[in-house]
């Protein structure tokens, strides 16, 4: 997925149409969503999926089990009228990301809290910064913000509750430009940003440069840095200033007016920052179980899966995966995966498994200990 780092980040969820007509039915069960779905979906680390539908306004949450919990149709009129364009969820709840412009610069950056249990608002806030990415966490949130210059935006990790006061902060500006500088990138103009996760009652980051899992200093721990061996190593390909410009402009058309313009006027003056090719395709967790999705023509299918404990810190296994499927949650034992014109799918994981003692040999056998066919999810139905 490419990273737009043009003003207010481009996130590339792209705005769809509002139409007329009935909504579609919502799938009462999560292997019954065909991709591309009515519904973006999100997952966070408390085992459920939420689903977010532009065009009518409605948000959906399936269960761990993959069994509809929760539609509840959005008509609340202090809600901005342009589409959120990020989204988390957990049991019962929704964070909305919007950029609401009509009414104002803070209110520009409106978050905004559902109560799936009621389907109402319950709340709506603001953070210092833009919000890059959202992630559930247990009685809140964690949100990467972007702050500062927009062209060269400041990474910060926040972990916020519920009334969107700020619990924790979580450094990584310093992390992040020494990636950069290991990268020989120039400290002006290069992304810093990346993606929060939630694991057990810790908050991670993984930066967008580079494939590597940090745990900022936290809970009287210090500062950690996972890496993966050389052989398994990844980092981020920075286009160049046409192709910046080119990609967001093509980008700026799905987005509001005013950011459009913003867009234009930037791409105008060569103001632009250079757009990120992130190394890892897709993440999730579940208790201290993490998967890191990456392509890899070196595997069968084209990508991988790499399994991390990381309260151990230790790599367990590296399983196959098709390239054209993207990592969306963690199951018990297994993945759900999404596949364009595919229902959602399964893959199974290999379970008990000790630590890779040399991981790069294990590329070239990755692990098939259970992890089986890529299937339909149908096939393995939870009651």
């Amino acid at each position: 997925m490419r990273l737009g780092w043009a003003p207010f980040a481009l996130l590339g969820l792209a705005a769809a149409a509002w139409g007329g007509g009935e909504p579609p039915a919502v799938p009462q069960r999560l292997e019954e969503v065909r991709m591309p779905a009515a519904f973006q979906l999100s997952a966070g680390p408390h085992g459920v999926v939420t689903g977010w539908d532009v065009r009518n306004r409605r948000l959906a949450q399936w269960d761990e089990g993959g069994k509809l919990v929760h539609v509840c149709a959005l008509t609340d009129v202090r809600l901005p009228h342009e589409p959120a364009y990020s989204f988390a969820g957990r049991p019962g709840k929704a964070l909305l990301a919007y950029f609401d412009f009509a009414a104002g610069c803070e209110s520009a950056r409106q978050l905004v809290l559902v109560d799936l249990d009621r389907c109402r608002v319950e709340r709506l806030f603001a953070l210092e910064g833009v919000a890059q990415a959202l992630v559930a966490a247990p009685g809140g949130w964690v949100v990467t913000l972007l702050g500062g210059s927009v062209v060269a935006p400041t990474p910060l990790l926040v972990r916020v509750d519920d009334h969107g006061r700020e619990v924790a902060r979580f450094e990584v500006v310093e992390q992040a430009a020494a990636i950069a500088q290991e990268l020989g990138l120039p400290e002006a103009g290069t992304p810093r940003g990346g993606r929060p996760l939630v694991v057990g009652e810790e908050s991670w980051f993984v930066p967008d440069l580079a494939y590597e899992l940090w745990r900022p200093a936290q809970r009287g721990k210090p500062f950690r840095r996972l890496q993966p061996p050389p052989c398994l190593a990844a980092t981020a390909r920075l286009s160049s200033a046409e192709e910046s410009a080119a990609r967001a402009l093509e980008r700026a058309k799905l987005f509001p007016e005013p950011v459009r313009r913003a867009i234009e006027r930037q791409a105008a003056a060569g103001t632009l920052g250079p757009i990120v090719q992130r190394p890892t395709r897709g993440l999730a967790a579940r208790g201290t179980l993490v998967a890191v999705q990456l392509t890899d023509p070196r595997v069968e299918g084209g990508a991988r899966l790499d399994l991390w404990d990381v309260s151990r810190e230790e790599l367990l296994a590296i399983v196959p995966a098709p390239a054209s499927a993207g990592l969306l949650a963690l199951g018990d034992g297994f993945a759900w995966l999404t596949q364009e014109g595919e229902l959602l799918r399964r893959l199974p994981l290999p379970q008990g498994v000790e630590p890779l003692a040399d991981p790069c040999a294990a590329l070239e056998r990755p692990s098939d200990g259970g992890a089986g066919p890529f299937e339909p999810a149908s096939r393995a139905r939870q009651p």
